[in-house]
């Protein structure tokens, strides 16, 4: 929730209010409400329910906060979800339709010991007068009608499912007719999202609370025709447009979260947790686990009740998937965590399994410590805990661990960045580590391929020194990348004037400049700068390379696949196979996925028209390229054969053709869907507008990428 400022007259106001109503306590966790002004009703809101109110506060005996009157603007949010702190959540719950009331939160139902710096100090109470302006009831969960939702009765607590999550539920649907279409006996579990019976499912139990009942209208759009096809225990003779009403019970659920983002690293809570805290990078946890392959083998066990296991969080003490897990639970919380081969990189067991298997850990987070944060720290522990830091962040850099050491500079920097109550000695040696540490960080940016970040960090170190020589190298690097060319030669030379002795630089400003000529900035044009910019920073950046590897990974899959297929068929017993097609097939579906974002060839190896038409255009392409490099070797041969420039402009033309056709294909799809995906055609099309991209420009670093 944003924090509101509030005006001095109006924190008169919530303190010298005297209603004569009665302060009263709201739970048993010390929340406390004072009516300022009675409703007009004697309902109240639901969880799940969105609700409209006007608020001021303030901390206790100190600031003020904001204010949604002063802005004008009532503040909307949905109760119960987690989306305001828990006193809010727990108080306007008992708020009637245009009541207005003064609630003091207590620390524990407001931001706790951790506070929210650096507006709200740890353990602060709260104070803000709410006005319930309004709430929806029955609710449009679509927004245009397409489902109705209905509370019979009100369910436990105030959590709700959200996407991915495993449910339990019991329903019952019905057509127009009354005619009984589907029912669950003894109840049904589905992941939310999966579509389960219908997508109306999935969308009404993420507004559900555990044992809640609704009934469900819903219109045909997010009925049974949504994928195309009924559910496997609905009677085929059910018309296909039809209205449905569902009776929907939400029994339980078990959390499931997404922990790498991907879908490759996913926990399930089967034991809820204490409070609110969890561990983060650098935390000292004690875990009990099992891990298991996905036939139920038990491959790793560690850690019981009386001696847990103790490790530090990313310190790849165990494989990233189960470390990163564990850093989204609570103590005693117990969770079954699915683990993708794609996050045991350097464990033993990634060498055993084979690719896209999963490993399940049953996992118990039975306490962790987390690392001293830097506001509670006197001004030695602060030195001390950076030099340490920076020197983990050594350790990693050398061993070619470019992320992880890159987390270390950045928090071994943050320790000393407010040198405020250093002393001056303390201020020397804070800000040689804050210019140690940033350019440390800007090598592993540079090595990780970040140049913008790396040329950031660099800037920062020249604010501090206007001289520092590896700064000005290291950032002329960082703008090579970038084709920010006369930045480059700029702190090259200034790098030089500084030392003129450095070898690196030396060497580095020689590249620069031959026989009074500067070959490296010869001049290709702002073109040839903006191409190759969109290329370094859009679509071989680090992100987006790693964003396309399910692809890559996908077609060698398939190729081992095709191979352990033709091997085992009985026709090819004992015949040799030749593993050159494969790897032509794996190239080429490669190749036209990632730049065009399609396989022209099908399961069984037929190609479309397009990909035909696509391998003719590239064999032709090589003949033309091979008769223009011998012309350019051997002379002689442009007067007895002279090339014809026709053939070039027929063979343009045709490219043209086939590029264009697919970018009307994937332009339309974009319009559609309202989304872009990562491969190149659609990149490409959607930085259009930002880097002022021509078609032909498009279609030649199409080819280019397939070239490449």
């Amino acid at each position: 929730m944003e924090h509101l400022s509030l005006s001095s007259s109006l924190q008169d106001e919530i303190q010298t209010d005297n209603s004569g109503l009665p302060e009263k306590t709201i739970g048993s966790q010390g929340l406390r409400k004072k009516i300022v002004k009675k409703g007009i009703s004697w309902q109240t809101p639901f969880p799940g329910d969105e609700v409209e109110v006007h608020f001021n506060g303030y901390i206790e005996g100190g600031a003020s906060l904001e204010s949604s009157r002063d802005k004008g603007v009532p503040f909307k949010f949905k109760l119960g979800q987690g989306e305001v702190i828990k006193g809010w959540d727990e108080g306007v719950a008992t708020m009637k339709n245009g009541e207005r009331a003064i609630f003091t939160v207590p620390p524990n139902l407001a931001y706790g010991e951790a506070g929210s710096p650096p507006l709200i100090p740890p353990n602060a109470t709260l104070v803000f007068d709410i006005e319930m302006l309004s709430w929806s009831s029955i609710r449009d969960l679509t927004g245009d009608g397409g489902i109705l939702k209905k509370m019979m009765k009100e369910g436990e607590g105030w959590a709700t499912p959200r996407d991915g999550d495993e449910v339990l539920v019991k329903y019952e649907a019905r057509i127009e007719t009354g005619m009984l279409v589907s029912k669950s006996e003894e109840g049904a579990e589905f992941h939310v999202g999966d579509d389960y019976l219908c997508p109306a499912l999935s969308r009404a139990v993420k507004t559900m609370r555990k044992g809640e009942k609704a009934e469900l209208a819903v219109r045909l759009s997010y009925g049974f025709i949504e994928k195309g096809n009924l559910a496997p225990d609905i009677e085929s003779n059910i018309p296909p447009y039809s209205n449905l009403t569902i009776q929907l019970e939400l029994v339980s659920w078990r959390s499931v979260t997404d922990v790498t983002g991907d879908k490759k690293v996913l926990k399930k809570i089967v034991k809820a947790g204490e409070g609110f805290d969890r561990p983060t990078e650098g935390s000292h946890v004690k875990v009990t686990y099992v891990g298991k392959l996905e036939d139920g083998t038990v491959f790793d066990r560690k850690g019981t009740n009386g001696e847990p296991f103790e490790f530090i969080t990313l310190e790849e003490q165990v494989n990233e998937g189960l470390d990163r897990a564990i850093m989204t639970m609570k103590k005693g919380e117990h969770a079954t965590v699915t683990v993708d081969a794609k996050y045991l990189h350097g464990h033993d067991i990634s060498g055993m399994l084979p690719a896209n298997s999963m490993l399940h850990y049953e996992v118990e987070l039975l306490d962790f410590i987390k690392e001293k944060p830097f506001w509670k720290m006197d001004t030695h522990e602060k030195l001390e805990a950076s030099e340490r830091k920076k020197q983990d962040g050594n350790v990693l850099f050398k061993a070619g661990k470019f992320w992880r050491a890159s987390k270390k500079y950045d928090k071994a920097a943050k320790y000393v960045e407010f040198d405020h109550s250093f002393t001056d000695e303390e201020m020397c040696q804070a800000k040689s580590l804050r210019l140690s540490c940033y350019l440390n960080n800007a090598a592993c940016k540079l090595k990780s391929g970040e140049f913008l970040e790396a040329s950031r960090l660099c800037t920062k170190v020249l604010e501090l020194d206007p001289l520092n020589v590896k700064a000005l190298f290291r950032r002329s690097q960082a703008y090579l990348k970038t084709s920010e060319l006369e930045k480059a030669e700029a702190d090259i030379k200034k790098a030089l004037a500084v030392d003129p002795n450095n070898r690196q630089v030396s060497r580095s400003a020689a590249k620069f400049s031959r026989d009074g000529k500067d070959l490296i900035w010869a001049d290709y044009g702002p073109h040839y700068v903006k191409v190759r910019k969109v290329c370094t920073l859009e679509l071989f950046s680090p992100k987006r390379l790693e964003a396309l590897r399910p692809i890559r990974e996908d077609e060698v899959t398939a190729m081992v696949e095709s191979i352990f297929n033709d091997c085992t068929h009985p026709e090819n017993n004992g015949k040799t196979l030749m593993v050159k097609k494969y790897l032509g097939a794996v190239a080429f579906n490669n190749i036209t996925r990632l730049a065009f974002g399609k396989r022209f060839e099908n399961a069984e190896g037929v190609m479309d028209e397009q990909g035909l038409e696509f391998k003719a255009i590239v064999s032709n392409g090589l003949k033309l390229g091979a008769s223009l490099a011998m012309a350019e070797h051997i002379p002689w041969l442009r007067w007895m054969f002279p090339l014809e420039e026709d053939a070039f402009a027929k063979h343009g033309a045709r490219r043209d053709r086939l590029t264009r056709a697919i970018m009307d294909e994937h332009t339309l799809a974009r319009q559609t869907s309202g989304g872009a995906k990562q491969h190149f055609v659609d990149a490409l099309l959607t930085l259009q507008e930002k880097y002022d991209l021509s078609e032909d420009t498009i279609i030649g670093l199409l080819w280019v990428c397939n070239i490449l």
